[in-house]
């Protein structure tokens, strides 16, 4: 970390702008700034930060009503509804809703006060966001995979050809089923998501997985959110060619 405080008060001598590129999400960009700014001894403002979400920012003139599913808390949810997203709903809200959505969850105190009681079969879910990893994998994955295979996002529906569920947003590098840790040995990350594996169609036969998710994304990618490519397009308008972007995984 000293080596690269160095290398940024170069930057600050030259005048040389720069912005930070990450895969990680789960805070919103402020508080990511003030985290930085801390490790690295310089200010970093939200105009110099991209993270995996940011380019989600988009899409809230598109969805009104959105599953946003990972990290902490009620952190996504803050971020979702920073980005402008007017109807944002977490697996908290649909299982304390049915609890038998996911029978072997139980909400801690603090997730039951946190979430908000609706109806859900009166509920019209338009899109999935994996804003960061899941921290119940178990019961976080139910939930989408119910709304993929459900006719137009409403939840205890069963489409008949599993094509008319919500389009989801997941949020990572596309072959990076991994992410280094403190343990000895890499975690599984988000990308676990896009494994390979085999469901049975209800016509019995066997469908895999990746056909699943581009059937139930209206032909959709899964979003490549660390691409350089939404990279610059975020960026453009801040900075000109040939200045600093500084990318690194988040851990």
């Amino acid at each position: 970390m000293s080596k690269c405080r160095s290398w940024f008060r170069l930057l600050a001598d030259v005048l040389r702008p720069y912005i930070f590129v990450t895969n990680g999400g789960g805070k919103t960009e402020q508080e990511r700034c003030l985290q930085l700014s801390k490790q690295l001894q310089i200010e970093v403002s939200p105009g110099q930060f991209i993270c995996g979400h940011t380019p989600m920012r988009e899409m809230a003139a598109k969805y009104h009503t959105v599953l946003v599913v990972g990290g902490e808390g009620e952190k996504c949810r803050q971020v979702a509804e920073g980005y402008g997203f007017k109807d944002v709903i977490t697996p908290g809200d649909i299982i304390i809703d049915n609890a038998d959505t996911t029978p072997f969850r139980k909400l801690t105190e603090e997730e039951y006060k946190n979430s908000r009681v609706r109806n859900f079969a009166e509920v019209e879910i338009e899109a999935i966001f994996v804003f960061a990893d899941s921290r119940d994998w178990a019961s976080d994955q139910q939930i989408i995979l119910n709304l993929l295979m459900s006719k137009r996002g409403r939840l205890d529906t069963r489409s008949e050809s599993f094509g008319e569920g919500p389009p989801i947003f997941l949020l990572t590098q596309r072959h990076r089923l991994e992410r280094v840790s403190r343990s000895h040995s890499n975690r599984y990350g988000r990308s676990t998501r896009q494994s390979r594996s085999h469901v049975q169609g209800r016509d019995g036969k066997r469908v895999e997985d990746d056909r699943v998710w581009q059937t139930t994304n209206r032909n959709l990618p899964v979003r490549d959110s660390a691409s350089a490519a939404v990279a610059q397009r975020h960026a453009r308008h801040r900075f000109a060619a040939g200045h600093c972007v500084f990318c690194w995984r988040h851990s």
